[in-house]
């Protein structure tokens, strides 16, 4: 593929986020070779120091590998990278994955019911404080946003009253996944959200119910997943792309590198018109779609799993 002259300004920025966008989106698979520097400072118009700039970067990302002598080899993401990628596979090209984007909200109800456990053993009076008033200010809540924002507070003050440095250091490390499509988890929301769950789970904490506690937040995150597993099953998706600054430059969107099939052309989307502002979900096949229902199992799976953690 040929990459487009990039402007003056942050060069090598614009550089490793285009050739990024192009092994995330999969236009370059594990194992392929990417130009010569020579000619990538052809393609976008730069010298050759702005391309070795932004290779050692992709390279500490554990995006390539650069080979003296033997060129620059995309790796395998999810055999060699970490999680600070993840934001980037959320959105690839500024379109939400709809298979990453559940994979995320499952690992999120998994965070939710291990912190709560955590927090039973871990945590002290002031913790229990600052639960409970974070379980106020979800209550209080009345714009979407409040919503979001406040439910995120309760999830940053769940995760510091495990005390749990690794734990605290994953969720550090994710976060970005939510600072960076603040747009697509806003979606998510209800415009009023039942803080029941929220409270059960600080009440269990209290009366040292591990057990009670995980359920109660394994429960409110299965419950919304299903919810919105639902919801895009029977309501299509809008488009206009998400623009977020984790929104790679670049080649335009192409499969995911779990499936990416044929890598020719994908032929024209077509119009789809004005749908609103709401991110469109992206399927392997580049298609505007509903989350697969075959991804973690579908609806029945997810109703089974909220009534064995409750």
């Amino acid at each position: 593929m040929a990459f487009d002259p990039v402007n003056r300004s942050g060069v090598a920025d614009q550089v490793c986020d285009a050739i990024r966008g192009a092994i995330i989106s999969g236009e370059y698979a594990a194992g392929d070779r990417l130009p010569s520097e020579r000619e990538l400072a052809e393609q976008f118009g730069v010298n050759r120091s702005s391309i070795r700039e932004a290779l050692h970067r992709l390279e500490a990302w554990r995006l390539v590998e650069i080979r003296h002598g033997g060129g620059v080899i995309v790796q395998d993401i999810l055999g060699s990278a970490g999680l600070h990628v993840l934001p980037w596979l959320l959105a690839p090209n500024g379109r939400i994955d709809s298979a990453m984007l559940f994979d995320v909200l499952h690992l999120r109800a998994g965070l939710l019911g291990f912190a709560a456990e955590q927090a039973v053993d871990r945590s002290d009076h002031n913790d229990l404080t600052a639960l409970g008033q974070a379980v106020e200010r979800i209550e209080r809540a009345e714009t979407r946003e409040q919503i979001q924002k406040s439910d995120y507070d309760f999830f940053e003050t769940l995760v510091a009253a495990t005390h749990n440095q690794a734990l605290m250091l994953v969720v550090s490390a994710i976060t970005p996944v939510y600072e960076n499509n603040q747009a697509v988890f806003a979606e998510l929301y209800p415009a009023e959200l039942d803080a029941t769950l929220h409270r059960a789970c600080v009440t269990a904490i209290a009366e040292g119910d591990a057990t009670s506690a995980a359920n109660a937040m394994r429960g409110y995150a299965l419950a919304g997943l299903l919810a919105i597993h639902e919801a895009t099953l029977t309501t299509e998706p809008e488009s206009e792309p998400l623009h977020s600054s984790a929104r790679p430059t670049g080649p335009a969107p192409t499969p995911h590198p779990r499936d990416r099939g044929d890598r020719g052309d994908r032929g024209d989307r077509g119009d789809r018109g004005d749908r609103g502002d709401r991110p469109e979900y992206l399927s392997a096949s580049g298609r505007t779609t509903a989350p697969p229902p075959h991804h973690r199992g579908g609806p029945d799976d997810l109703s089974d799993s909220i009534g064995a953690s409750g």
